[in-house]
């Protein structure tokens, strides 16, 4: 009998994972410090992160299939072995059981993503079949659309008239992007490439404006209290780590009050710069499983988090229009939209027109 891998409960990988971990520490092969512990930490690590940037970055379903349950196995691995204590993680003023019981709600966080994530893969295989229902008996323009009494044909096409053009390039719209919108012809009339445009993305999003709002609020006060300690902080330090709070609160606001179109959009910017950030805290954390000394590592890494929501929170200001008026906007509006290097993403404007079927009103659906 053939077992697929997408038959496997997601769940499994994630238990498959704690056991792995209890095993190994009922061995004594990876105690606290040794070096077959550090090699695991950062080997779990990596895995976690590539099964990050593959779940949110790749098109084909059963990639991110499996990405997502190597992802949950990794984390959970991780969660149940982790015994390093690191200080830029900690919570100050509190034991370092209570802070170490932060960190691994922090990897069960991330455990969680790859669970929101599976969610948003099987909706977005839902989506891909009412396109392809959507897509049946259509001829690529609305020139050839037929009625069941002649006479409502001759009145529908009389009241498009001269705007068959400008229907077709919507519904070709639709049909790449999910929905149609002036923001979005828009967008596709100037070369991005606009698949799944129009399909919101909440794992990334969800987890980085509700839980992690939460925990970050909670390392705040526990710097800002006992207040005696304020005298010894720089300034601008306490600013850099109010920014993430007030911006994801910002954030929030503006998902909820945005357009649908654009609410999509800033859902998959923020994916894919917490994917940017990520990579970019991958080799800190590397360098703080050998390091005796972590101290360094909080200011970076609380400006890097500040750098990050302040740019999250200025391109959902500006819009997917305003970030495609930015000098290298299209290169960019592409890195945010699309999900997987497609070839037609980067074709130049002239071949795009071609290729793409949301490029031209005249194009067809391939």
């Amino acid at each position: 009998m053939n077992v697929h891998f997408q038959d496997v409960p997601l769940t499994s990988g994630g238990l498959l994972g704690v056991i792995l971990a209890l095993v190994l520490r009922w061995w004594r092969l990876t105690g606290k410090h040794t070096l077959v512990h550090h090699v695991l930490s950062i080997t779990a690590m990596f895995v976690v992160l590539a099964s990050f940037v593959a779940s949110a970055s790749l098109q084909r379903s059963d990639r991110r299939m499996v990405a997502n349950r190597i992802g949950i196995m990794a984390s959970c691995f991780l969660t149940a072995h982790w015994y390093r204590f690191h200080t830029f993680l900690g919570l100050p003023g509190f034991s370092k059981m209570y802070s170490l019981l932060e960190q691994r709600f922090l990897l069960l966080i991330m455990a969680s993503y790859f669970c929101l994530m599976e969610v948003d893969r099987i909706s977005c295989l839902s989506w891909e079949e009412e396109t392809s229902q959507l897509r049946t008996g259509f001829r690529g323009s609305i020139a050839h659309a037929t009625c069941s009494k002649p006479d409502d044909a001759v009145r529908i096409h009389a009241e498009i008239g001269a705007q068959t053009n400008d229907v077709d390039y919507a519904i070709h719209v639709l049909l790449t992007a999910g929905m149609s919108t002036p923001t979005l012809r828009d967008v596709a009339r100037a070369g991005v490439w606009i698949q799944d445009a129009g399909h919101a993305e909440i794992a990334v999003p969800g987890l980085a404006l509700v839980p992690c709002t939460l925990i970050a609020t909670l390392r705040l006060f526990a710097t800002l209290i006992p207040f005696s300690s304020l005298q010894y902080m720089a300034w601008y330090y306490i600013v850099f780590q109010c920014l993430p709070i007030l911006c994801r609160a910002f954030l929030i606001v503006v998902v909820c009050r945005s357009a649908t179109d654009e609410r999509c959009f800033i859902l998959k910017m923020i994916t894919k710069l917490c994917v940017v950030y990520l990579i970019f805290l991958f080799p800190i954390m590397v360098s703080m499983e050998w390091r005796k000394s972590q101290d360094a590592a909080g200011p970076i890494l609380t400006f890097a988090e500040a750098g990050l929501f302040l740019a999250t929170c200025g391109f959902s200001f500006r819009g997917m229009r305003g970030t495609l008026s930015l000098p290298g906007g299209r290169c960019l509006l592409q890195f945010f939209l699309t999900r997987s290097c497609d070839r037609k993403a980067l074709l130049p404007d002239s071949e795009s027109d071609t290729d793409s079927p949301a490029s031209s009103p005249s194009s067809t659906p391939s």
